[in-house]
């Protein structure tokens, strides 16, 4: 990171001095109309950039207070909601925080609940087993909206599947419930609509049951009467643009 702040720094990893991104994402903010990036340095640390021209190519500069660490922990995502305030999650979830409006830092963080937690160990990672299965994941946390509904999780280790598990509410701040594995082996991803209204989850396979291993992809998904999300039947063909 050229003109990095903190992010130039060398941090310890395994006993080795290493400058590494991880879980990087890109977001159009259209009341800003201008493009911000949320990253992880390891082990710890998270750093948000916002577009100064308004152009994903930017230049960014660090907004928060000095260009510091905004955060410590891994994996965050932005969400704009519908009247363009902006939140953030990150890690496990379980907690959201409203950005203030210069992306400098938090107006507003709030514990969110999870009702009726699945409480079978074979659905959870064994950190989230040490800890009572009561949270939404352990890493790789996802918050979006869809048809009027929030919908937050995380990666959890389904039946050995790295699968991002969300659950649902009619409020940002929940509670939410109806918690439950989306696509399977796609954690550590994210959900997104197309110009036509179709929805759909970036792929990675992170895990040994993934159709493929460790390259991108994405999958159609469909939401069911109760709102749970799973892999669409009807996906599109490489070179068929009818496919819908």
């Amino acid at each position: 990171m050229k003109d990095g702040t903190w992010e130039k720094t060398p941090r310890d990893l395994h006993g080795k001095p290493v400058v590494t991104i991880w879980a990087p994402e890109i977001h159009y903010l259209k009341k800003l109309n201008t493009y911000a990036i949320v990253l992880s340095m390891a082990p710890s640390g998270i750093s948000i950039l916002k577009s100064i021209t308004g152009k994903p190519e930017g230049p960014y500069v660090n907004p928060a207070p000095g260009g510091g660490m905004l955060r410590a922990g891994i994996d965050p995502t932005l969400f704009e909601d519908d009247d363009g305030k902006v939140y953030f999650t990150n890690s496990g979830g379980g907690t959201i925080s409203l950005m203030k409006d210069d992306l400098s830092g938090f107006a507003m963080t709030k514990p969110v609940a999870l009702l009726n937690p699945d409480h079978n160990p074979a659905h959870h990672a064994a950190k989230v087993v040490a800890r009572g299965m009561n949270g939404f994941g352990h890493e790789g946390a996802v918050l979006f909206k869809a048809n009027g509904k929030y919908y937050h999780g995380a990666v959890d280790d389904y039946e050995g599947r790295y699968s991002s598990c969300v659950a649902i509410a009619d409020n940002i701040w929940g509670p939410y419930t109806n918690w439950h594995e989306t696509v399977p082996c796609g954690g550590g991803t994210g959900f997104f609509e197309d110009k036509e209204g179709n929805w759909w989850c970036t792929f990675f396979g992170n895990d040994d049951q993934a159709p493929w291993r460790e390259m991108p992809g994405i999958v159609r998904v469909e939401f069911g009467p109760d709102g749970k999300i799973g892999v669409a039947k009807k996906q599109p063909f490489v070179n068929d643009p009818k496919w819908n």
